[in-house]
This record gives structure tokens, C-alpha cells and sequence, in this order.
């Protein structure tokens, strides 16, 4: 049990909850896009569709899947952006939600890393987003991993066809003691033989446990007060995917502070000052997973002029000081984290 309760931080914490594939309720009749990726995988985008209109492309965190930005109407960053008048693309990495499984109905080998979605995953989702949309902007928004992924795309594609970037909770500075830091460096080397994590029946696990599951591990991965005992539920029943080997393995180099690529040969911060992109940085005050000083890193490393930084917490008028999951999750989001979001996307998006 012991065992099982160190490995739990590090499933869950960078964005993510059980059973990738069930759908919600609102979100049942709505398209969903497979495409192709140039290494042979497969990506899946569920869309809001508002044809003619700015488009968002949503991402999410490792471990996770769309339902982290769509989870139920009063917790839908893509449902709030919908009703301001976006079509919304909420995109599914290989391996994640519906793209468990690939097009032929079995599960991919998972034989990829952090850098595959950044170098295949993401470019396909784009692309395929921009065909669908013709001339309209597209934007893009990503919490936690999602935005880590968008800077190793950002390293090969400095002026990217994007109109805006949101990175929420998504660091590239690892030097703060209370990150994962220490924890993955750890656990990596004793994990190399494990192919796919289970994270399901772990995500169950929390679920059965309710109460009883330590309060210091929920408070690791976001404000306790934030978020509803429902949400709570909720989350860990639809949100988690599962996290293969070389995703933990390139983020166990995190040793000297940084981000690395798979190799180690390349450090994405260095090479984000070409990047002129509109970006919002949102970190949380609270955010033991993802602290503020690794997002301002990322902030800091992106060479463009229009960079906006919000810190939520409670001194800045928040309701509270947020923690990591709550961002996208928390029972104030809708009213005081998406407005942000989409203040900064219509402040950068032509009249209509």
C-alpha cells in the first residue's frame, strides 16, 4: 500500500484522473477528428464546432486527456469559450482519451516520449485544425504538459501559425525543492521496465479510497478548498490516461533544472527567444506540482514582446490561492480563471 501511495503524486500530478475513453454526457454528440501524425500515430480532436469563427485548440496535461478542459458544463473551459463565441477543438494526444487506441482499433506501442508530441503530435492537431478552418486565427491553450509540449514545438517552429499561446501551470524551470523533481529522479530508475503505468486502476483506487485518501496528497495537486468532493469524483472517473516509460523517463533529467529533450542534447528554454507569439503565462500561487517561479522560467525564456503574467491567488483578487488541477477544474475557475483566458484570446482576435 505504502508503495502504491508514493507512485500516486506522480500519476496524478501534472494533469489527470480514470477511464480515458468514457465520454460525458454534454459532450456525447459531438464530432471527433482522428488524425495522422507523420511517425505513424494517431491524434483525436473532439470539436464545438462554430464554423466562420476564431478557432481554440485546447491541451492537456500528462496522464490526461480532453475531459481535463470539458470535464461537465460548469467545469468547461471549451464550453465557456463556445458561448463567447470560438469553435473549439479540445485535442487528445496519442495514447490519451480517444486516441487510446489508434485507428486500427488496438492500443499503440508505447514506445514514444514527452518529444514525440511536440514534434509529431501537435504539428498533425494544427494542421488539421488550420484545413478545417481556412483563413480564421487559431489559438492555443495548454495546461501543465500541454504547455511544455507547445514549447518543444515553439523550438522548431519559433513564428508558429498561431495567433495566441495560453501555458497554464506549465513549467521549464524545475529548481524549486517542492517540485517533482526529486521524486521522478527517484522512481525513474525502478521503473524502466514498466511499459504503461496503470493509472486507472490507481485513479479507482482514490476513488474507493474518498475520504480516507491522505489530505496532503490531494493538497499536492490542488487547493483542497477549490475543488468539490463531486469534481473531486468526477475527475479521477474520467480524466486519467495512461502514461508510458519515456515520458517518465525524460522528465526523471530533470535533475539539473531544466527541461531537457529525450536526449538530453537540448534544453527548450534556450531556444524559445526567436518566439515573437502573443502568450498568457497563468500560474497558481498554491501549485506544489508546477510552482510559479518554474512557469515565470518559461515566461521568461520566450522572446516575445506581448507576454502577459497572472498569478492566481487570493492577494491578486482570486477567491483563493489556486493550486495546479483547480485551474482548469476548481469550482471558481469558470468565473475567475476562463474569463482571463478568454479576455487575452479576444484581445488578440479581429472583429468578426
Amino acid at each position: 500500500a505504502s508503495a502504491m501511495i508514493r507512485l500516486l503524486p506522480l500519476l496524478l500530478a501534472t494533469g489527470c484522473a480514470v477511464n480515458g475513453q468514457r465520454a460525458a454526457v454534454h459532450t456525447s454528440g459531438l464530432p471527433v477528428m482522428r488524425v495522422a501524425t507523420a511517425d505513424g500515430a494517431s491524434v483525436a480532436l473532439q470539436r464545438h464546432p462554430r464554423p466562420g469563427a476564431p478557432a481554440v485548440l485546447l491541451c492537456h496535461g500528462i496522464s490526461s486527456n480532453h475531459h481535463f478542459w470539458d470535464l461537465d458544463p460548469e467545469h468547461s473551459l471549451a464550453v465557456h469559450l463556445y458561448d463567447a463565441g470560438y469553435d473549439v477543438w479540445n485535442l487528445d494526444l496519442r495514447g490519451h482519451g480517444f486516441a487510446v487506441r489508434g485507428a486500427d482499433g488496438r492500443r499503440p506501442k508505447p514506445d514514444w516520449t514527452i518529444d514525440s508530441y511536440g514534434q509529431h503530435d501537435l504539428p498533425a492537431a494544427i494542421d488539421a485544425v488550420h484545413d478545417a478552418i481556412g483563413d480564421q486565427a487559431l489559438h492555443y491553450v495548454g495546461h501543465s504538459l500541454g504547455g511544455m509540449v507547445l514549447a518543444i514545438y515553439l523550438a522548431d517552429h519559433p513564428d508558429p501559425p498561431l495567433a495566441t499561446a495560453t501555458i497554464v501551470a506549465s513549467p521549464l524551470g524545475f529548481d524549486a525543492p517542492e517540485s517533482l523533481t526529486r521524486f521522478m529522479v527517484g522512481t525513474a530508475p525502478r521503473t524502466r521496465f514498466i511499459a504503461r503505468w496503470p493509472t486507472g486502476w490507481l485513479s479507482q483506487g482514490l476513488v474507493l479510497m474518498g475520504p480516507l485518501a491522505p489530505r496532503r496528497l490531494h493538497a499536492m495537486l490542488y487547493e483542497p478548498s477549490n475543488l468539490s468532493p463531486r469534481t473531486r469524483r468526477r475527475m479521477l472517473r474520467h480524466i486519467v490516461s495512461p502514461m508510458v516509460r519515456g515520458e517518465v523517463q525524460q522528465l526523471a533529467q530533470l535533475s539539473d533544472g531544466h527541461f531537457l529533450s529525450s536526449d538530453g542534447a537540448r534544453t527548450y528554454a534556450d531556444e524559445l527567444g526567436a518566439v515573437r507569439l502573443p502568450m498568457l503565462f497563468i500560474a497558481g500561487r498554491a501549485d506544489h506540482i508546477a510552482p510559479p517561479d518554474g512557469v515565470r522560467a518559461y515566461h521568461d525564456a520566450v522572446g516575445s514582446a506581448d507576454r502577459t503574467w497572472v498569478m492566481a491567488s487570493a492577494a491578486n483578487g482570486f477567491s483563493a490561492d489556486y493550486g495546479h488541477l483547480d485551474l482548469g477544474l476548481g469550482e471558481a475557475a469558470s468565473t475567475e480563471v476562463f474569463p482571463v483566458i478568454r479576455q487575452f484570446i479576444d484581445a488578440h482576435t479581429e472583429p468578426q
